[in-house]
């Protein structure tokens, strides 16, 4: 594996962990009504809205049935197929900067 492959495949993983994550733990806690506080709460709500793309099958379980265990496997399968996503844009930026 060459290294600009290696750099693609870490650069890709880090943005979307930060992504995916921020969006799961946001979802979670508002389900659970951790938030007390109108700024937490609010701010939860603003990183909810950001990162939508991947919340909205989520959003929709816990909407309709408050199940955590399959909102963590939809948010798995999202995150794999983001990661995969963010690769092949970053491999091909990197691979079009190399010539």
């Amino acid at each position: 594996m060459e290294s600009a492959t290696f750099i693609a495949i870490k650069k890709s993983f880090f943005i979307t962990l930060i992504y995916v994550g921020l969006g799961t733990v946001s979802l979670l806690c508002l389900a659970l009504k951790l938030p007390e506080n109108d700024f937490i709460n609010g701010l939860l709500t603003v990183i909810l809205f950001l990162t939508i793309p991947v919340t909205c099958i989520s959003f929709a379980i816990m909407y309709s049935s408050s199940n955590y265990g399959a909102v963590l496997i939809v948010q798995s399968i999202i995150f794999l197929l983001f990661w995969l996503i963010a690769f092949l844009i970053l491999n091909r930026k990197i691979k079009s900067a190399k010539r």
